[in-house]
């Protein structure tokens, strides 16, 4: 790896692969022919080794720096390569706001400027190319895509001169405000003391401990998005009616426990689905909150995946809504000023087996993760089945296995590590194609 960095040795000392992305200059970082590149990089790697998709880290320096948060910002589908945490050292976050001080400097910076196509102010589409390569825009954030990475675990970092502060403390600092304010999960932000540019102002080794313990986090149980295409966010995917330089804006919460779903559409979004990953084992009704803000668009699809047929749907508010269920979807016209209604469905227990049934084996999830004697791990099966849990080293040896009867759906499966040291092990099924999960275990 560039700059001397010991990344690549203190991956190996974990057992992790390390992949180094180099972008053709005079390509930005952060932009798409980068993330393309980032993306290959990641085809490759899963189809020649086995890793745990649950734990794949971005770390760079100065242009490459908010490499991690902009992927995130752009591949934050809960099947998509998700990546559990991110650090940067000097790292351009605003691109817009970097480009006018490149600009104050009398510095013309043609690599960024031909990049996104000329400077924001010439366009409405180019200022959204800016946005969209941007960890975050600091002038508007409501142009701006740094609410899907408020879930992301992120690390900044700067060197210690004048001009470390103004181009890239003075950004992480805002940053890391507006991060707190929106609730974020974690962020870790501060000048490094050290009289350096990029990624030579990462501690390299106390960065590596501390990606250990993050994995992807796929179903939060808030969202706040910011959707720059027709895509998967998180357990959401999105229609926008405008693709071409307009943010579809939307909300959703869920709370199992109560059974509820909030959704709320802010701006230039058509249609919404939503995953169904609620893990109760019994659907009998579901209370639903509805609110559309964007008054210039009406006719509004919701789509819920993965549920059972409903018997019944009453709205609060006296309207109605048309619907159809298909194949594990419901598909719900939204009448206009909507507020509450509740979707009932006819429980398991009276003997329904309409429930939409995963397709395959996997094993979803491990938490907490890490763990210091024993672990919950999240699996779910197409049918009632029998197999076998394999925990492997990062040796590739074989050091325990657990035989479990499997229902069809969800379940939860405890995992107990005694006997086994600290240290990464990787947990799979020995029915299922699926890549293992890594765990870590500390005593």
């Amino acid at each position: 790896m560039r700059d001397g960095t010991q990344f690549a040795l203190l991956a190996n000392q974990r057992g992790w692969i390390a992949a180094c992305h180099r972008g053709q200059i005079p390509t930005h970082w952060n932009a798409g022919e980068a993330q393309e590149h980032c993306r290959a990089v990641l085809d490759w790697l899963s189809a020649n080794y086995p890793f745990a998709r649950d734990s794949i880290y971005m770390v760079g320096g100065s242009m490459g720096g908010a490499a991690g948060q902009v992927w995130h910002n752009n591949n934050c589908g809960s099947e998509d390569y998700l990546i559990a945490a991110t650090v940067g050292g000097s790292h351009i976050l605003d691109c817009q706001l970097r480009q006018e001080q490149y600009l104050a400097g009398s510095d013309t910076n043609r690599s960024m400027r031909s990049l996104f196509g000329g400077l924001p102010s010439e366009s409405d589409s180019i200022a959204f190319e800016y946005h969209r390569a941007s960890a975050i825009f600091l002038a508007d954030t409501t142009q701006s895509m740094h609410f899907n990475s408020l879930h992301l675990p992120v690390w900044n970092t700067w060197g210690m001169n004048d001009f470390e502060w103004t181009a890239y403390g003075y950004p992480a600092l805002t940053w890391d405000t507006l991060r707190r304010a929106d609730g974020a999960d974690t962020t870790v932000t501060y000048c490094s003391g050290i009289d350096g540019h990029g990624i030579t102002v990462i501690p390299q080794d106390t960065v590596m401990q501390w990606f250990s313990g993050f994995s992807a986090n796929r179903y939060p149980d808030r969202l706040s998005i910011n959707a720059d295409e027709n895509g998967d966010y998180y357990w959401t995917s999105a229609t926008l009616v405008d693709t071409n330089w307009t943010f579809g804006r939307f909300g959703a919460v869920k709370d199992s426990a109560l059974r509820r779903l909030d959704l709320t559409l802010i701006n230039n979004v058509e249609s919404l689905t939503v995953n169904f990953t609620f893990p109760w084992s019994e659907f009998d009704s579901l209370v639903c909150q509805w609110r559309q803000l964007d008054s210039a668009i009406s006719g509004i699809l919701a789509m819920l995946d993965s549920v059972p047929e409903p018997w019944d749907i009453v709205f609060r508010s006296g309207g109605d809504a048309m619907h159809t269920y298909l194949l594990g979807q419901l598909v719900l016209s939204i009448p206009e000023n909507t507020a509450d209604f509740t979707i009932y469905f006819e429980p398991l227990s009276t003997g329904s087996d309409r429930l939409a049934l995963p397709q395959d084996i996997r094993l979803v999830s491990a938490y907490p993760n890490p763990f210091n004697s024993s672990t919950r791990l999240l699996i779910e099966s197409a049918v009632p089945m029998e197999t076998r849990l394999l925990i492997h080293d990062i040796l590739g040896r074989l050091v325990a296995t657990k035989d479990v009867e499997l229902r069809t759906g969800q379940q939860q499966i405890l995992f107990d590590a005694s006997g086994l040291a600290t240290g990464t092990y990787f947990v799979g099924l020995r029915d299922s194609g699926e890549p293992p999960l890594r765990i870590l275990l500390l005593r």
